[in-house]
């Protein structure tokens, strides 16, 4: 749908039953995959980040950060393309969370 089309039926989309739920559902898939505002082809390379983001855990957490994941995702979980400088990983290769220790209260 160009964007003429989406703004001049935006009232019908939006007044449909569920449209508004549809409406949030179809600007965060474009989100998601990119195509909600343009890319700049000038960008740095997502794979480039990844890798930084692994060398600065390995710095960090020395010993206990598990071992990433293989870069390369099995191409049969790869559910849409997305544009050129990004890159599909992980979850956890990039984000690591902890909470704390668990202790009981005193």
């Amino acid at each position: 749908m160009n964007p003429d089309v989406f703004f001049k039926n935006f009232e019908l989309l939006a007044d449909a039953p569920n449209g508004v739920q549809k409406l949030r559902e179809m600007i965060l898939q474009l989100a998601v995959m990119g195509k909600l505002v343009p890319q700049d082809p000038n960008d740095e390379l997502a794979s480039v980040l990844v890798e930084r983001i692994n060398a600065e855990k390995k710095k960090t957490v020395k010993g206990t950060a598990k071992k990433p994941n293989s870069l390369i995702i099995n191409p049969a979980e790869i559910p849409y393309e997305i544009p050129s400088t990004w890159m599909w990983t992980y979850f956890t290769d990039v984000y690591d969370v902890r909470d704390g220790t668990h202790d009981s209260p005193k």
